[in-house]
């Protein structure tokens, strides 16, 4: 399957209400872990560690930035904020949608792609951003609103990606450039030829040697 055909069509979509994956053709849910869920055997979200109220924020800042991009990407819409705080509306929420386009406004391709849930039989994940230049080469893009930065579970995450989209894409032999947007920071980077090394080790180890391990054995 080529990627512009999934693009019109999708065959996996996420819930995210429930956080689950499911076949657009059936609804039937999809079982099988998360790329999150993978990555945390390597680097464990340690939830207890955040207090509530900065968890709840946090995540509602990220869905606002990632939706918001997601439709300025697919359709030019140029949507507003509906977050609020004591009824007036949260600035950071804007400010950092705001700093992840204004870096996209120099982007030059030839076909992209924005957020794309996939599955491979094994586990499911969904990318932000999926781009080919003008050289033919694929950029694979995240987007982070988080102060925290760890760059070897981000590229961790990045090759799991990968990994999806080349099982599924016939015209994606591979991926060229792995970036990261940190609007937090007002960061845009890639990665390292160790880094990526290292995140192939640790990717062949949770396939191999972990509690998900079985489903790779086929």
């Amino acid at each position: 399957m080529k990627i512009k055909d999934y693009y019109a069509n999708p065959l996996v979509k996420l819930n995210e209400a429930t956080h689950e994956y499911y076949w657009t053709a059936t609804n039937e849910i999809i079982q099988g872990p998360s790329i999150t869920k993978l990555i945390e055997v390597i680097y464990p979200f340690k939830i207890k560690d955040i207090p509530a109220d900065a968890l709840k924020a946090g995540i509602e800042k990220g869905v606002c930035v990632h939706n918001r991009l997601s439709e300025y990407i697919k359709a030019k819409d140029d949507s507003k904020c509906q977050h609020t705080y004591n009824g007036w509306p949260i600035q950071t929420h804007t400010k950092e949608y705001l700093w992840i386009k204004e870096q996209l406004a120099n982007v030059s391709c030839q076909e992209i792609y924005s957020e794309v849930s996939l599955s491979n039989g094994r586990y499911n994940g969904t990318f932000d951003l999926l781009y080919l230049d003008h050289n033919n080469k694929w950029h694979l893009v995240d987007f982070k609103t988080t102060a925290r930065l760890n760059k070897a579970k981000e590229i961790l995450q990045l090759k799991f990606y990968e990994q999806l989209i080349t099982d599924i894409f016939e015209d994606i032999p591979e991926i060229d450039y792995y970036e990261i947007y940190n609007s937090k920071n007002q960061e845009h980077y890639t990665f390292d030829d160790d880094l990526q090394k290292q995140a192939e080790f640790e990717k062949a180890k949770i396939m191999n040697e972990s509690e998900f391990s079985e489903l790779f054995k086929n």
